[in-house]
């Protein structure tokens, strides 16, 4: 049966509030970059010890990625770098336990906003050696503020060519685990630097962790947050509703 005119134009009115209603109700999630750092630093000099971020989600602050140990970021590469062949770095790269005693990483915080919640899904970036032969290798291992550094989240090993003057790579890391997950506090990673790559007559013997760094996750508000955010909705709702009825 068709409506009168003026029956139409409340049901149509009513649905209007309906909607209006159900956005309100609906909660923001940001599936996005957590923050990205380029390397790409526009300081004066060739090299320096840390880059700002690139890009950073809206409801995150975070720190500029900072290098340690003697190791630099590169200008005109992008890369965060250390020269095996100069001093003694081959020593303090030659395992986990020496580049952590020599603090040979990169390191970067993040810090969710109030009322928000950080939910990571993966950290990912570039690595490069150069003039590394067959059987030398480059890791970088992972580690959060989270135990206080005490154990790696996970490595990323790049192989060396004794036929290749730079050889590429890239790491992606899984931090879907739930210790990542409803972050209210600042976390702290670290990027640490291990090789076995010795000093030869060919050239400079470098190892790099190449931009982007990339933190990737999502943020979302607090279950409480959410909560508030209902009970104005359902406010919002009423007066509508009150609206409608007497349209």
């Amino acid at each position: 049966m068709k409506l009168p005119r003026t029956q139409r134009l409340i049901a149509r009115t009513a649905g209007l509030c309906l909607g209006m209603a159900t956005f309100a109700l609906s909660t923001p999630v940001y599936a996005d970059v957590i923050v990205s750092y380029p390397l790409n630093w526009s300081g004066g000099n060739v090299v320096e010890t840390s880059a700002p971020a690139g890009s950073v989600h809206p409801d995150v602050t975070a720190s500029d990625y900072n290098a340690l140990g003697g190791t630099e970021i590169s200008r005109s590469s992008q890369t965060h770098f250390i020269r095996v062949d100069s001093g003694d770095n081959a020593a303090k790269l030659a395992t986990i336990a020496d580049s952590i005693a020599n603090d040979m990483y990169g390191q970067f915080e993040v810090t969710v906003d109030p009322g928000m919640l950080l939910n990571l899904s993966s950290l990912e970036f570039g690595m490069q050696i150069t003039r590394g032969a067959d059987t030398e290798f480059f890791t970088v291992h992972l580690r959060s503020s989270l135990d206080n550094y005490a154990s790696d989240i996970d490595t990323a090993t790049l192989m060396g060519d004794s036929d290749v003057e730079n050889v590429d790579g890239s790491a992606l890391f899984d931090l879907t685990d739930a210790a990542f997950q409803n972050l209210t506090d600042p976390i702290d990673f670290r990027l640490y630097m291990v090789t076995d790559i010795g000093s030869r007559t060919d050239g400079s013997n470098i190892v790099r962790i190449a931009s982007d760094v990339v933190l990737n996750g999502t943020v979302v508000p607090e279950p409480s947050a959410v909560a508030l955010m209902g009970l104005g909705s359902l406010l919002v709702l009423g007066r509508r509703r009150r609206a409608c009825d007497k349209a």
